[in-house]
């Protein structure tokens, strides 16, 4: 027995194990989701500014594109200008010039190159704001490349934490396997035990059937034993009393003919108790005078005859000493008293068939009263109500209690059918709750928010449904595991008296007294009795 309170106690430490690890790791899964979605958002977040930056950049260089494009061709037109611009200074200074040398003929001429410094300071300024673009672009992909390098190292992070995430759900899932493959073997290795114990209990049970047969034939050769030791007494006493006693004995047929066995005094006796106590006195008085009128009788007719001078002396002496002088008449008048001629008078059937009807009522009492007080206890245990104050019986109260009873009665419904009510509403709510959302769902095509949720629910229903299955089938297991545990030892503390009772040597009992019960004698035996330890069969 402490073998298998052992065992439980370790099966419910590793269950509870496990159960922690497996809400451990539920929490790791939770952390290692929040943290994966966080990484997520912030790979988003990159990812969607890096988006901007480039389309940024893009513009910014389509921009500058456009521009280069626009000084380019600037600059081929003013390339393309730039020969007609050198070419025609000359052409307008050819026609003063023969005024000039009339009138300075010394003074030579002299070209003016002022038309080409101001297109090649804009060309200068044109190739410097390109080269300053071709900077800033270069500067914008260093950008645009770091940006990248680091979401390129962002994904290969987020990569490894998943690979780590899975990598430890494995080894948690491994574990498991590895747990419920354990709990299954020591399940077989219990049910092959209470298979085991059960067999020895039908071995048991069968060598059990066969002593107590043996024991019934013992006790029936007993019975017959002292059957024939009370013949025998009564014959002694018989033969010791006198012809003129035989005779008179023989002169009262009834109480001679209708002698009880010594042993049915006891319920005589305890018939007396009671209401009739006064009616059976009263019939014990009328069969002693009657006795004492055929006394009279007798005494007068032996006085006639002169064979029978004891008898003449017998009736002299008082009626308390021929009693106690004879046992046996003694006996018969008692007898006599509680079992009175048959007549009208003796036997009344009304009597019997409300005896009758009084017990019937009293067991159907019984009956109702312990069904109603198992409905409460069923109906307080489901209820989950522990103050309950009235679940005591009727049977030996008086009035004055039974009333306070009832009242305690009256409050533990009042409380049933509070907490029975309440539950009828919240049940009712949750029904009108749950119709509203199916009629929600169905108006909005089977397509809402609510599929995916019932679903999960009903994912997680079959869960739990599962897990309480699985309770409920350890639970059965431990309950007959120690049905069949108790059933064994009472089995084998049954065996031991047996053994013991039968390898006793025979002795002569000493004659008992009627009062005394058997379970009265059994008592000290029971407490003399070793007791037998079950921790071997756990």
């Amino acid at each position: 027995m402490e073998g298998q309170r052992a065992l439980e106690r370790t099966l419910d430490a590793r269950v509870k194990e496990s159960l922690g690890s497996l809400e451990d790791a539920k929490r790791g899964k939770a952390t290692a989701e929040e943290k994966l979605s966080a990484w997520e958002r912030r790979l988003q977040g990159l990812e969607a500014e890096a988006e901007s930056l480039r389309q940024k950049h893009q513009r910014e260089i389509s921009e500058y594109q456009e521009q280069v494009k626009q000084h380019a061709r600037t600059i081929v037109q003013l390339e393309k200008r730039l020969p007609s611009a050198a070419t025609q200074p000359p052409e307008e200074e050819r026609g003063p010039r023969p005024r000039e040398t009339k009138k300075d003929p010394c003074k030579p001429p002299s070209p003016s190159p002022l038309g080409l410094c101001p297109m090649d300071g804009f060309h200068a300024f044109l190739k410097e704001e390109l080269a300053e673009a071709k900077q800033e672009i270069q500067a914008n992909q260093a950008v645009i490349a770091e940006l990248k390098k680091e979401l390129c190292q962002a994904r290969a992070t987020m990569s490894d934490v998943i690979g780590e995430l899975s990598e430890k759900q494995k080894a948690e899932l491994e574990e498991k396997r590895g747990l419920v493959q354990s709990q299954a073997r020591e399940l077989g290795l219990l049910r092959e035990k209470l298979s085991e114990s059960s067999r020895m209990l039908g071995q048991r049970e069968n060598h059990l059937q066969a002593t107590t047969e043996e024991l019934k034939r013992a006790r029936e050769k007993a019975k017959e034993l002292l059957e024939e030791a009370k013949a025998a007494q009564r014959a002694r006493l018989l033969q010791h009393k006198g012809v003129q006693t035989a005779g008179a004995l023989q002169d009262q047929p009834h109480p001679a003919a209708k002698e009880p066995p010594l042993l049915s005094l006891a319920d005589l006796g305890a018939r007396c108790k009671g209401s009739r106590h006064e009616e059976v006195i009263h019939r014990q008085k009328e069969t002693l005078a009657e006795l004492r009128k055929k006394l009279r009788k007798l005494e007068k007719e032996a006085r006639s005859s002169e064979p029978l001078l004891v008898v003449q002396r017998g009736p002299a002496e008082k009626p308390e000493q021929a009693r106690e002088k004879d046992p046996v008449a003694v006996l018969t008048v008692a007898m006599g008293a509680h079992q009175p001629p048959a007549g009208p008078s003796s036997f009344d059937p009304n009597e019997a068939t409300e005896r009758n009807a009084r017990l019937e009522m009293a067991e159907a009492l019984d009956l109702s009263e312990n069904l109603y007080l198992s409905l409460v206890r069923g109906l307080s245990s489901l209820m989950d109500v522990e103050q309950l104050m009235g679940l005591r019986t009727l049977k030996h109260l008086p009035q004055a209690e039974r009333q306070k009873v009832g009242l305690l009665r009256h409050k533990d419904l009042d409380l049933l059918l509070d907490r029975i009510g309440k539950l009828k509403s919240r049940l009712e709510r949750k029904e009108s709750l749950l119709k509203e959302y199916e009629e929600e769902e169905q108006e909005q095509g089977g397509s809402g928010p609510f599929r995916g949720k019932r679903h999960s629910l009903q994912a997680c229903q079959s869960e739990v449904a599962r897990l309480s299955d699985q309770v409920h089938r350890d639970t059965e297991e431990k309950a007959l595991l120690k049905e069949a545990l108790e059933r064994m030892r009472l089995q084998l503390s049954k065996e031991k008296r047996l053994n013991k009772a039968l390898k006793r040597p025979k002795t002569p009992a000493p004659r008992k007294p009627p009062c005394e019960s058997p379970k009265a004698a059994e008592g000290p035996r029971e407490a003399c009795r070793p007791r037998v330890p079950c921790g071997g069969w756990a």
